[in-house]
């Protein structure tokens, strides 16, 4: 049996829990709530006061006089909110909380025998954690047993040991959800009580409860996919609770059960914790009719991107830490095209939504090369897009590899991760950097800069243009597609498409766009607004979008390319003129 390694605080179990807010974030906070703590959330307080009235999941949405009036209740804020300026709203007479601060380890591990699974760093964070909530662990186990056999003063032992216990309960001690998928998997025949840190990981990505609260609004039929294992119990508990009713439960060949259905009124939640199983499901449902950007399936492991590809394929990156292309000849790059056939060499640059084979979703970069191969260009394309990489990454990783790869062109898709403010002091750091600034305080990044966000990217884009010019190299900019909170009118789009951290931005984005006089980059920022299924989260495209984007970058290329693939073809035929004549 699954159980929640860190629970409701004692001290709150008796509160309403009103989580803040309705947007992506308030929504992404509460499926971690709900998911990894089985927390029971009363209430949204929607401050604004623009869906009051409407429910999430099945709770209600309130504004700020009904929330006073609830007599006991406690709110949850996401952590890019200011609680100062929350509480104010908020009132007197009520707290306000972050997630963490609500928290603690889960009281039942009270006077049971307790086992540590795993003695690395995070076992040791565990056992501290343990011993000042009072509860003493009676010793460790691992996989297969090493060298040590004592921690902390106490026995190691291993699984098949663990196995012949009677009456322990294990508490597995991970952040990474492969690893925790092994440890399962090991203990799967064991009818014992096993402690999990979380049971879905924020960056699963996709729209989980989005995608079931749009099947309530529709009143859809909801069919499980599962094998009715322990992760599959855990879920069927938590849509219990908030009055989620599965029509239907399948796994395996019963999926093709779907064939004879209307599936226009049936939503797929896929519970299969085995990423390929997981996958190869939500590949079929795709060829079934159903798809990402309709919003009818999702998963507890993630439908969006490739989870288990993005691990096996990608590396860390010596310069700029995030995982990147691990191929052999080109590291940090995915290449389309036959270097020895080439007339056309481009170098492209970006984020996630210019990755290949890491989304389930066919990227642009794939349509714009079979575009360039159909138009007779004879193009190889270095794809160097990473997940996570702002303006800074893709110029530093440009600026690595543009000798060696000495491109005609260098595409530069990007914007969206340059619209948060960051804790940094100056924008130029790579974004991993960013990232550990909000865990770790005794670090520097640089001299304070006011400089606005767009300005700065403005800024580095010119840079990039001049280092690739120096280079031989053409630079084509483009400001990427992205959704503004103006776009988020109802309940369903502010859930899905409104970053807390981002859509504000993105709208100041595309004013200075409009506005924007030196022309160095071309603007597609709002080129898919008002365009039906267009994305499949707040930032990544659908297929048709990806296929929009390609054409718009091969037309804004066509004329340069052309030149380019005809001084080549000249070159090429002088030298063989110069060594016919030779011959002679």
């Amino acid at each position: 049996m699954l159980k929640c390694l860190y629970m409701l605080s004692q001290r709150y179990k008796d509160k309403k829990i009103i989580v803040y807010g309705v947007s992506r974030t308030s929504i992404n906070l509460f499926t971690d709530l709900v998911l990894n703590h089985k927390v029971n959330i009363h209430a949204f307080w929607d401050a604004d006061d623009k869906f009051t009235g409407e429910y999430f999941v099945n709770r209600n949405i309130i504004n700020t006089a009904q929330l006073r009036s609830i007599n006991n209740a406690i709110i949850i804020i996401p952590e890019v909110c200011k609680k100062q300026e929350i509480q104010k709203c908020a009132g007197q007479g009520i707290e306000v909380f972050y997630k963490d601060e609500v928290l603690e380890v889960n009281e039942e591990m009270n006077n049971k025998r307790i086992y540590i699974y795993g003695i690395d760093k995070r076992g040791e964070n565990i056992y501290d954690t343990l011993k000042e909530n009072g509860i003493e662990p009676c010793g460790a186990c691992v996989t297969k047993l090493g060298r040590v056999n004592r921690w902390y003063g106490k026995e190691i032992l291993s699984i098949e040991k663990i196995k012949h216990e009677s009456n322990c309960s294990v508490i597995l001690a991970t952040d990474n959800w492969i690893t925790l998928e092994n440890m399962l998997e090991k203990l799967v025949d064991l009818k014992i009580e096993k402690y999990i840190p979380f049971f879905r990981k924020d960056y699963a990505g996709g729209n989980f409860f989005q995608i079931i609260n749009i099947a309530l609004l529709q009143h859809n039929k909801i069919w499980l996919y599962n094998n009715g294992d322990e992760n599959a119990q855990y879920l069927k508990e938590i849509l219990k609770k908030y009055q989620i009713d599965i029509n239907q439960e399948i796994y395996g060949k019963d999926i093709y059960k779907l064939v004879h259905e209307d599936i226009k009124h049936i939503t797929v939640i896929v519970a299969e914790k085995n990423v390929y199983e997981s996958e190869r499901v939500c590949d079929v449902l795709d060829s079934l009719g159903f798809s990402l950007e309709k919003l009818n399936y999702t998963a507890i492991i993630c439908c969006t991107y490739k989870p288990y590809a993005y691990y096996k394929e990608t590396k860390s990156d010596s310069l700029l830490v995030s995982n990147s292309y691990a191929t052999e000849r080109y590291p940090g790059y995915v290449v389309y095209g036959d270097e020895k056939y080439a007339k056309v060499k481009i170098m492209i640059v970006g984020n996630s939504t210019s990755t290949s084979n890491i989304y389930r979703i066919v990227s642009w970069v794939n349509f714009l090369y079979e575009r360039m191969r159909e138009a007779g260009y004879s193009p190889i394309i270095y794809n160097g897009a990473v997940g996570g990489y702002g303006i800074v990454d893709e110029f530093l990783h440009m600026m690595r590899d543009i000798e060696p790869l000495r491109p005609d062109y260098v595409i530069s898709f990007s914007g969206i991760n340059n619209t948060i403010n960051e804790k940094a002091a100056n924008q130029f750091n790579i974004e991993f950097g960013k990232r550990r600034l909000k865990y770790d305080n005794d670090m520097i990044s640089g001299i304070k800069s006011s400089e606005k966000l767009y300005d700065f990217w403005c800024r580095i884009s010119k840079v990039m243009k001049l280092v690739a010019e120096y280079h031989g190299a053409k630079v084509y900019s483009f400001l990427q597609p992205m959704i503004s909170i103006d776009e988020t009118v109802d309940l369903v789009s502010t859930s899905i498409f409104n970053n807390t951290e981002k859509s504000k931005n993105v709208g100041a984005y595309k004013s200075r766009a409009l506005m924007e006089t030196d022309r160095f980059y071309i603007n597609l920022a709002s080129m898919l607004e008002g365009k039906k299924d267009m994305y499949i989260d707040e930032c990544h495209y659908s297929v048709e979008a990806n296929k929009l984007i390609a054409e718009h970058v091969f037309n804004a290329m066509k004329q340069d390319i052309e030149e380019t693939v005809k001084h080549k073809i000249q070159n090429e035929q002088e030298d063989k003129n110069e060594c016919s004549i030779y011959r002679r």
